[in-house]
């Protein structure tokens, strides 16, 4: 996939400076589209998060909301736990 991706970049190169020394112009929208399409895709792979990350989610969630809501600021502590039970960090 990395050497695809490469190639794409120095092929993708090269039309623009076609495109600057004025020897293509209206073809390039179609070019680069033939370029995209030869580009093998990858599934994409699915993520769950943990069970344990889901329930403190679910949980604690509430309690996040109704904070914010009321304008109180998250401490460290909840804010470090959210987000690496979020998935983020």
């Amino acid at each position: 996939m990395t050497e695809s991706i490469a190639s794409l970049k120095e092929q993708l190169i090269e039309l623009h400076q076609r495109v600057d020394n004025a020897e293509i112009f209206q073809s390039l929208y179609q070019r680069v589209g033939e370029l995209i399409e030869k580009v093998p895709s990858q599934k994409r792979t699915s993520y769950e998060p943990p069970a344990d990350d889901r329930r403190y989610l679910k949980n604690e969630m509430s309690a996040i909301e109704l904070q914010i809501l009321e304008k109180e600021p998250l401490d460290q502590a909840q804010k470090k736990q959210f987000i690496l039970s979020s998935g983020f960090g």
